[in-house]
């Protein structure tokens, strides 16, 4: 089955085989608007996304830092100080939006051409957009980062080594 809206009509793809529509073909006209309320949904989509990006980056590395604990508690032990505990966990999650962002940029290069139709007034692979994006998800990483962190940085060394 294919759809056909009525901003492509059946005019062209008729030039294109020469006539009325084949036996079996059914041709769908889709309201005018129905691209843009799509694309209004994907939008909402990705920007529930984003949001809950950084309870999922919290988690990961509240769960990290949970299991790391003992160790985290000989470290301070040891005369480490907070704020190396503190980069310590942040350089890991950071390390995590680097492999994601690797992933996305991968995943915006391999499907470009396709997006390409849906983008209006932006190229599929626009400098601007993708190092807003860097930049926005980086910061919202970084803040979701910084809790487990704080919370790392401040355990106690004596309670973190008498748990068994």
């Amino acid at each position: 089955m294919v759809a056909v809206s009525v901003d492509d009509g059946w005019g062209e793809i008729g030039q294109f085989f020469g006539g009325p529509p084949p036996a079996g073909l059914t041709v769908f006209y889709l309201p005018d608007g129905y691209r843009q309320e799509t694309l209004k949904g994907v939008g909402l989509y990705r920007f529930g996304d984003v949001l809950f990006k950084p309870v999922f980056i919290q988690g990961v590395l509240a769960y990290q830092v949970l299991q790391r604990r003992r160790e985290i508690g000989i470290r301070l032990a040891l005369g480490s100080d907070g704020a190396r505990i503190f980069r310590l966990v942040v350089r890991e999650g950071l390390a995590l939006l680097g492999v994601g962002l690797g992933a996305g940029f991968a995943g915006a290069f391999a499907i470009r051409r396709a997006m390409q139709s849906q983008l209006y007034g932006v190229q599929p692979l626009d400098p601007l957009v993708l190092a807003t994006v860097t930049v926005v998800l980086g910061m919202v990483a970084f803040i979701a980062c910084a809790v487990p962190a704080i919370r790392a940085a401040h355990i106690d060394p004596v309670i973190a080594l008498s748990e068994q």
